[in-house]
């Protein structure tokens, strides 16, 4: 194949690789928002179910004639204590994927680019190379000379 031929391809191959980048780096963003709204959203649903117990346990309490003072009261800080640190947990959870999933997105892109360019960089290498040795095989060039000798 000559070396315009393989130039061609080599640029298509970076072009595809680049497409092939950007590609994953669209769905990764795309898991990371997922990611981070299911975050929020479970970390809330763990909210609301924490704030229910909290309410049936008031309730449970004031039924059998307990009153909300002391030990009671104690209790029912614990429960919205756990809640909250465990929707916290939650939502941190989601953020933390979301920025990993970022981070992975990110590097999808670049390694899509850097793969380009690279293909860029060999076609051009490809074609001056074929270039010189044709050139030399049509007698067009001379061979390298040290510095201060005519070429003959």
């Amino acid at each position: 194949m000559s070396s315009e031929g393989t130039a061609i391809l080599q640029i298509f191959q970076g072009i595809e690789a680049l497409k092939a980048g950007r590609e994953e780096e669209s769905a990764l963003k795309k898991q990371a928002g997922v990611a981070f709204e299911e975050g929020q959203a479970e970390g809330k649903r763990v909210q609301e179910e924490s704030e229910r117990l909290q309410t049936r346990q008031r309730l449970s309490f004031l039924k059998s004639g307990v009153s909300l003072q002391g030990s009671p009261l104690l209790a029912i800080a614990r429960t919205e204590e756990l809640g909250k640190a465990q929707a916290d947990a939650i939502r941190n959870r989601g953020l933390a994927q979301s920025g990993l999933l970022r981070s992975k997105a990110k590097i999808a892109g670049r390694t899509g680019r850097a793969q380009f360019l690279g293909s860029a960089a060999q076609a051009s290498a490809t074609t001056a190379g074929g270039s010189f040795f044709q050139q030399a095989k049509e007698g067009k060039t001379s061979a390298p000379t040290k510095s201060g000798e005519k070429p003959e």
